[in-house]
């Protein structure tokens, strides 16, 4: 809009003959570097910390490939970027993930039709999430399932005077977050309500460091994960008197607990109750609180205490049954993997199943053969 009103935008001003302009990018090293003073709190070295990336280097210039040569050796100079920087030509507009909000001026035919998300069938057979998690496990698949379930998961139990503890590991969330609200109102009908938040979130922690100011104000006890580790997992954990007994409950999702990105990404969230996990999903908890202590995880794996081996246990495995010509196979679903060793014997384990599934396929048609000379012997 600015570049097809310049003229309006600048007659009067300055004076000129024709006016072109071009768009550019640049990005800057993001990474910070929290000071170690032990006087100060970790969110006063993390915000002081935050605070470098308005004067961190550039590192990347994209601009627009009809540029002229002396604009971007201006550019360039002022910017202090040289040949060893990355300089990439591109098109005219930068932010192409604002094309996702882009205005429907009316025209359907411009858009697919929206795909409302579905309800699950067990939860409104039931009277409250926790009598639908305890008649079975339940996997919801976003967007396709609503994301209202969880939601309304973590307001019954704020809610229910039977629920005792929550405890919520969290990585993004929406900006009104009904989630967080919703445990805060937790506190105030008398639980005990733990967030583990991850200050170390790319580009969200100036949220996160409010989120924890504003939960601690309310009561919440916060805490800030391990030491050098990033929390990525997705976790709540439930406690919840039924009869003489404390039943757990917990979910365990792919994604961020965010009202607007489940909207758009694909992930899954399992609602359980089994004793077996969600044993295990309280010791998580444990771990993050007291790193120090050993812990033992017989259902989940865990990073950086089980995962790394279970997987390369998994991988073994499938390696040795296409050893011995049985079916076997690999599937990995990940955002990135940058692994080297995990990698290496992944693409082992694939060689040795597509090679027995040859041998397979070539043993059969041998014995496809031998079958039918052998019918023609008796013809």
């Amino acid at each position: 809009m600015l570049q097809l009103n310049l003229d309006e935008l600048f007659r009067g001003i300055v004076p000129f003959k024709r006016l072109r302009a071009f768009s550019f990018k640049m990005t800057r090293d993001a990474e910070y570097h929290p000071s170690d003073d032990i006087e100060q709190s970790i969110l006063e070295r993390m915000e002081e910390g935050l605070k470098q990336r308005f004067k961190a280097d550039p590192v990347r210039l994209v601009y627009d490939k009809k540029m002229p040569d002396e604009m971007l050796v201006f550019l360039s100079e002022k910017l202090d970027l040289n040949r060893f920087d990355s300089l990439v030509a591109g098109g005219r507009y930068r932010n192409t993930r604002d094309f996702a909000k882009f205005p429907n001026y009316r025209r359907a035919v411009l858009e697919h039709p929206r795909q409302p998300a579905l309800l699950h069938p067990k939860f409104y057979r039931f009277d409250n999430v926790f009598d639908a998690v305890r008649s079975s496990d339940i996997l919801l698949y976003y967007p396709y399932h609503r994301f209202a379930h969880f939601t309304e998961f973590v307001r019954q139990a704020a809610y229910d005077p039977n629920v005792t503890r929550i405890a919520i590991c969290i990585y993004r969330v929406a900006p009104h977050s009904r989630i967080l609200h919703s445990l805060t109102d937790a506190v105030q009908n008398g639980k005990h309500v733990t967030v583990m938040v991850e200050l170390q979130a790319r580009f969200d922690e100036e949220a996160n460091i409010e989120w924890a100011k504003e939960l601690t104000e309310a009561g919440v006890h916060v805490s800030f994960g391990i030491h050098g580790l990033k929390v990525h997992s997705k976790l709540v954990l439930v406690h919840r008197r039924e009869g003489i007994t404390e039943r757990r409950y917990a979910v365990i999702g792919t994604g961020n607990f965010h009202e607007g990105t489940a909207q758009v990404y694909t992930d899954f969230s399992l609602f359980t109750c089994d004793n077996a996990i969600t044993a295990d999903v309280d010791n998580v908890f444990n771990y993050l609180e007291q790193p120090y202590r050993q812990t033992k995880f017989r259902e989940l794996m865990v990073a950086p205490v089980t995962m790394r081996q279970r997987l390369t246990d998994y991988i073994e495995y499938e390696i040795e049954q296409a050893q011995q010509g049985r079916p076997a196979a690999i599937f990995i679903k990940v955002n990135n993997l940058v692994d080297d060793s995990l990698i290496e014997r992944e693409q082992a384990g694939k060689r040795k199943t597509k090679k027995s599934r040859l041998l397979r396929s070539q043993t059969a048609i041998y014995r496809y053969f031998k079958r039918r000379s052998h019918d023609y012997e008796r013809e």
